[in-house]
């Protein structure tokens, strides 16, 4: 009698097992999973920034550090379900062949600037995060962090919501390794003094951003490539996975509301 009761409740535990697995696939996928576009800046003959030996000679390119860390950022968000949209994902510009995207006539960084927003537009990102590295070569002591956002365009919010976790992750993880890198925290995009206002990627319309991107965004300078400091830190090993890290842990909390 006690072997068939536990048959039959055995039976029974399947069945309610079964009823519930619909219920669990329909559950998942009513939450598709996040859309990120990462921008790793400039590439291909748009060097950016860059840190100098002693020599004066180039021994680090700002492309070079921008894609190293988008490249470890994709495949850490990967891991976790995330869908990762690449604006590049080798030394090369985004805009080839050479196009006029922006529709005013000449061929310029505008145009590679466009053909980004375009990516990400084109894959419904949820976010748009643009890494790149501060520099200043004539005052190569100078070193923080800064997280820039548009304080002018319909996702202002979440775009503050999202550079505030940036940089609160930037800081954490920073201290998390001993890094001593002060933070500005997240600032407009306008105080730049750009001719138009805002930063191509971030922006609302205007005579310059033909097709704004459509998601919360960001603009992320972690660290000045000037600074000998900061370089030594990042090009040690597992530098550039500290920083990964620190977007990785920004744009997770972002997403769980933390």
């Amino acid at each position: 009698m006690k072997h068939k009761l536990l048959s039959i409740l055995t039976l029974f535990a399947a069945f309610a097992a079964l009823l519930s697995l619909p219920q669990v696939r329909v559950a998942a996928q009513a939450e598709p999973p996040p859309v990120v576009a990462i921008d790793a800046g400039h590439g291909g003959s748009e060097y950016g920034g860059a840190h100098y030996d002693k020599a004066g000679n180039v021994d680090l390119y700002e492309k070079t550090a921008n894609l190293n860390v988008a490249r470890l950022l994709a495949a850490k968000l990967r891991v976790v379900g995330y869908v990762v949209i690449l604006t590049r994902a080798s030394d090369s510009q985004v805009n080839v062949p050479a196009t006029d995207r922006n529709g005013n006539g000449v061929v310029d960084t505008d145009d590679d600037l466009q053909a980004r927003v375009d990516i990400a537009n084109a894959a419904h990102a949820d976010i748009l995060v643009s890494l790149h590295h501060d520099s200043r070569t004539y005052d190569t002591a100078y070193n923080d962090a800064t997280v820039y956002y548009c304080a002018e365009c319909a996702h202002v919010a979440d775009s503050m919501r999202l550079g505030q976790s940036i940089s609160d992750a930037l800081h954490d993880t920073y201290t998390l390794y001993g890094w001593q890198i002060p933070s500005r925290g997240i600032v407009p995009d306008k105080t730049l003094g750009k001719p138009s206002g805002h930063l191509y990627l971030l922006g609302p319309h205007n005579w310059r951003i033909t097709r704004p991107s459509q998601m919360p965004g960001v603009l992320v300078e972690p660290l000045f490539l000037t600074n000998d400091y900061a370089y030594a830190l990042e090009t040690a090993p597992g530098g550039y996975d500290v920083m990964a890290d620190a977007y990785y842990r920004g744009i997770v909390n972002y997403f769980s509301g933390k």
